[in-house]
């Protein structure tokens, strides 16, 4: 998560887990400068690896991880939202 902190150093990054019974909610923010991942192209893992761009593959995961990502810029913050459907078994 270097992309937003130029200057280095120490910053707050809060993560805030939020499970309920059909879904686990994942919230990531910071005080980075404005930046959406989601609009960052798919990333290439069709190439061998040492022809292709450094980064993306952070996000590569999430996508194919989680069921919706949602991003917002608010007060000053990035918001990334990850949300992951869970399965149930009826009995």
């Amino acid at each position: 998560m270097t992309y937003g902190f130029a200057n280095g150093g120490e910053h707050e990054i809060s993560i805030r887990l939020a499970p309920a019974a059909d879904a686990l909610e994942i919230e990531v923010a910071d005080e980075a400068r404005a930046f959406n991942p989601l609009e960052l192209p798919e990333a290439d893992t069709s190439s061998a690896l040492e022809e292709r761009a450094v980064g993306g593959l952070g996000i590569h995961l999430v996508r194919r991880l989680m069921d919706t990502l949602e991003y917002q810029r608010a007060g000053g913050k990035n918001t990334l939202v990850l949300r992951k459907n869970l399965k149930t078994t009826e009995e």
